[in-house]
């Protein structure tokens, strides 16, 4: 991903602007339910895509892709100078930038077993095995376990140098039983 953000911070470069930057996201997730001891259900997605800004004579511009790849970074590009372009008849304004230098860092959050490493039978496997295993209570009549994941990538990169990436992973879990007392 380094190598393609690079690309696109020089194509942005090459443009006749004030400024420009990239945003890319990418999301994974995850989600897997037990119910009575049988898998309820299991799932995967992922999507991801990325923002252009423009900033040309004091308008801005904005451009997005869901498609990440180099022929899409030029598209959109000039999808955004346009939109800065046209703006500039009903829009000026004097954007003043911060005097800070260009930003340089990587942030990966704390986490102790990256889920998204597991196997997927194992993840299956264990949300079938707690809603079965409450099921030992004979009042128990339905028992639930699910577990998600979401896995976020993000980068920014920008003209004027900044280059910052980051990684999260959140993570949940939830149990249910509902009983039943005739008494």
């Amino acid at each position: 991903m380094d190598n393609f953000i690079k690309f696109a911070q020089e194509q942005l470069k090459q443009l006749p602007i004030d400024y420009g930057d990239i945003r890319i996201v990418k999301l994974k997730k995850e989600f897997f339910e037990g119910r009575n001891g049988s898998l309820e259900q299991a799932h995967t997605n992922k999507d991801e895509g990325f923002g252009i800004r423009i900033l040309k004579d004091g308008n801005w511009g904005f451009a997005g892709s869901n498609i990440i790849n180099e022929e899409a970074i030029d598209k959109t590009a000039k999808q955004a100078l346009e939109s800065a372009c046209a703006t500039s008849s009903i829009q000026k304004m004097e954007i003043k930038f911060s005097t800070l230098a260009p930003q340089i860092g990587t942030y990966q959050g704390p986490v102790k077993k990256d889920p998204f490493q597991m196997p997927f039978a194992e993840k299956v496997n264990f949300v079938t095995k707690i809603s079965k295993d409450m099921l030992i209570n004979s009042k128990i009549e339905t028992s639930r376990c699910s577990m998600q994941f979401l896995k976020t990538n993000k980068y920014f990169a920008s003209t004027e140098g900044s280059f910052i990436s980051q990684e999260y992973i959140i993570k949940g879990a939830d149990i249910k039983a509902i009983s039943f007392d005739n008494s």
